[in-house]
């Protein structure tokens, strides 16, 4: 792998590929090369290339794939000279700022006959396929019939100075980077079938330079199934994923990142209703947890290595 960029995100995904079966970070590069070193040298790394061009990491004939967690804004020129050059690619999210530019990276790619992934974790930690399961068991929860999805974080006044909070590098704000999530939530929830409306809710709130801060957004499907979400970096942390059936919920509030990395867990409530003349709640709660070796991020890159 080659690293594009060094964006804070990719810190943790560096430490990930360094656990990760398969996968070997073989170099680094950023726009000049003393920022390179200094990254490199933040991460303890000695045994990795440094270059100081985006195009010498896509030109290192030892780099086979390239990791890139650059901003959206500028992402999509960088994405598709990686492919002109046979460099399979995973991307942060979101994947582009528009969906013109994603539509140019899926072409892009496949026509350079190269992988495209987006860095979205959470969906390759074993409690996923467990999920899955029990999903597809009628008797838990039923056919699904909402969806509700919260992703938030409180950035502080400092936060302001975030790239995140820069409308022309990060264009959608905090739905690109949480809302993402939310959204990426519902569509596994109903098999990536795509909805057929989708509608803001009205009060969404922006920085004063225009940047998405906090927004809730309804999603329908033809089925007549909703998923409402809301995202925003103005409010304590929450990241809760619930799909309700006709009989059941299964729910989780760490679905971006694990309370316990090591064993993360879902919630799976049936006979959801009331009894004794609705004077009691008869609902009962079941917790499942799966075990992992590694973390979701190692996963990915394993599961992109293998794609």
């Amino acid at each position: 792998f080659g690293v594009i960029g060094t964006a804070n995100i990719a810190r943790k995904n560096i430490a990930a590929m360094r656990l990760a079966e398969g996968v070997e970070l073989a170099a680094i590069g950023s726009r000049a090369l003393p920022s390179a070193e200094r990254y490199a040298e933040s991460l303890g790394l000695k045994d990795v290339r440094l270059h100081g061009t985006y195009d010498d990491v896509i030109n290192d004939a030892g780099v086979d794939a390239v990791y890139v967690p650059l901003p959206a804004g500028p992402r999509l020129e960088v994405v598709l000279r990686a492919a002109r050059a046979g460099k399979h690619v995973l991307t942060e999210k979101p994947i582009a700022a528009t969906y013109a530019d994603a539509e140019r990276m899926v072409q892009g790619c496949a026509e350079a006959g190269v992988v495209l992934m987006d860095g979205t974790m959470w969906v390759h930690h074993p409690r996923v396929e467990a999920m899955r399961a029990m999903l597809q068991d009628v008797k838990a929860t039923g056919p699904i019939t909402q969806i509700n999805s919260s992703f938030t974080f409180y950035g502080g006044d400092d936060f302001v100075n975030n790239v995140r909070m820069d409308k022309e590098a990060e264009p959608l704000g905090c739905i690109g980077d949480l809302g993402w999530y939310c959204i990426r939530g519902a569509l596994w929830s109903k098999g990536y079938a795509l909805p057929t409306a989708v509608r803001a809710h009205p009060g969404a709130r922006f920085s004063p330079g225009g940047a998405v801060v906090n927004c809730a957004a309804t999603l329908t499907w033809a089925d007549g199934t909703v998923c409402h979400f809301d995202c925003g970096f103005d409010t304590a942390l929450r990241q809760r994923l619930e799909i309700s059936g006709s009989d059941g919920i299964l729910s989780l509030d760490d679905f971006v990142i694990p309370n316990v990395p090591e064993t993360a867990e879902f919630t799976v409530s049936t006979h959801a209703g009331l009894t004794d003349g609705d004077r009691r709640v008869g609902t009962q709660h079941a917790t499942h947890a799966v075990p992992t070796a590694r973390p979701q991020e190692a996963l990915m890159f394993e599961d992109f290595a293998a794609a």
